[in-house]
């Protein structure tokens, strides 16, 4: 049965209330394996989140179809929107909602929300939904959530000293912690820092980056599970070094990193994360790193004692070339009148794994989002301006748009001047 007919059925399922649980299991069998993958979840975090963080992290679930938008979840929301199914409950997620895997506050409630089921197998699942499990009660456990302001990562020169500090951080986790590797490894790192004071990088390292470590962390549950997750974290670094951008992706790779050599080296540090300390501050009172330092002889000697010449000039060569990208997306609104939404409220999401490109002194431009609030929804693919400050979302406003919008018949397109059109509520 195709997917338009499921929906035709699931529809009259939820007006009814008596369409059998056999044919949601029948017609679509990723459905059919939610309520196994709730149990497992619960499983895994009752014991192992509670001796990480204080606190059971299982909570409101639900997988979502980017597709049909429809909800499998496994309790019922506080305003019954919900309809139970067997032992899952069934609905579908409004449009004024963005689908994507994050905390959700749905219903009144806050949500675990993964935006997929098919999955190569359970250990990506469990992962994902560690990962954001943890999300869902960051603030409880006391770690502030946080929006990335790290575009300069997207400068070359600071993408390879990211690349470097990986490679140092990769060496100290091969070697358990070697003083030596994370000595350096926090050296370039505050090399790096010291000439792009403006940015959150530790702030939004505890930020994704524990939410990460959580994951690997729970499922490494016994001696076997540790090697694996320990060599699934080492996958992740060294997948990461041949990444284009790093403004967000950063954080998923240095976190879990640290946190794990904080394990080797520290008994008590995420007390002090929870008590507002950065892993970065954790680890400067415990390591000492000479700031006193010739940079450009300290690089040089690590590029040597790396062995890692060849990669570090390939990969400049590489990011360089990737500025004619952006300056073309740039170009894109040097060239048209735009059309300016004002952020009173509006929900966003973007694919942290895509390049955000610094646009002047006005803000950055992210290639995907998806906005949605009492004007309507946009989405697009094709480039989004985010003002510094984030009131405003800011699209090329010509007759070539490249993405869809749906207005609410009480808002309409106002022209302010020659190049500047704004969404206006009647």
């Amino acid at each position: 049965m195709n997917r338009l007919c499921f929906c035709m059925f699931f529809m009259m399922f939820l007006l009814s209330g008596s369409m059998s649980c056999q044919f949601y299991s029948q017609s679509d069998k990723q459905f059919m394996n939610a309520e196994r993958h709730f149990k497992e979840l619960e499983s895994i975090l009752k014991h192992d989140s509670a001796m990480l963080w204080g606190i059971n992290m299982y909570g409101p679930t639900m997988f979502v179809d980017p597709e049909s938008r429809m909800i499998v979840a496994n309790r019922q929301d506080k305003n019954g929107l919900l309809k139970k199914n067997g032992n899952v409950y069934l609905g579908f997620l409004p449009d004024e909602y963005n689908i994507a895997n994050t905390a959700l506050t749905f219903s009144d409630e806050l949500w675990t929300c993964v935006s997929r089921m098919d999955f190569d197998n359970d250990i990506e699942r469990n992962l994902l939904l560690v990962h954001e499990s943890w999300h869902r009660v960051q603030n409880e456990i006391g770690v502030l959530s946080v929006m990335s302001n790290n575009t300069h990562l997207e400068n070359v020169e600071a993408a390879i000293l990211l690349k470097m500090e990986m490679i140092a951080l990769n060496h100290a986790l091969m070697n358990d912690g070697d003083n030596n590797d994370l000595v350096n490894a926090l050296t370039i790192r505050m090399i790096r820092q010291e000439k792009y004071p403006n940015n959150n990088e530790d702030e939004y390292e505890c930020h994704e980056g524990l939410a990460e470590y959580t994951a690997l962390k729970v499922l490494a549950n016994d001696d076997k599970n540790y090697i694996l997750m320990k060599a699934i974290l080492l996958n992740k670094i060294e997948n990461a070094l041949g990444y284009d951008t790093y403004t967000h992706s950063f954080a998923y790779v240095t976190g879990p990193a640290y946190g794990f050599i904080l394990d080797e080296i520290s008994s008590n540090w995420k007390n002090d994360v929870m008590s507002g300390s950065t892993m970065n501050d954790i680890l400067l009172n415990i390591v000492d790193i000479n700031t006193d330092i010739d940079k450009y002889a300290f690089i040089s000697n690590l590029v040597e004692c790396y062995n890692i010449e060849v990669f570090i000039n390939n990969e400049y060569e590489r990011l360089t070339s990737l500025k004619q990208d952006a300056n073309i997306m740039r170009r894109k609104f040097d060239a048209s009148p735009s059309l300016y939404i004002k952020n009173n409220g509006v929900n966003f999401t973007y694919n942290p794994n895509e390049r955000v490109i610094p646009y002047d002194n006005l803000g950055n431009i992210y290639k995907s989002m998806r906005l949605s609030g009492d004007f309507g929804v946009v989405e697009t693919n094709d480039g989004v301006l985010v003002t510094s400050d984030w009131s405003y979302f800011v699209l090329p406003y010509n007759e070539d748009n490249n993405y869809h919008l749906d207005l609410n018949e009480t808002y309409y397109i106002k022209k302010i001047n020659k190049d500047r059109f704004e969404i206006i509520s009647k």
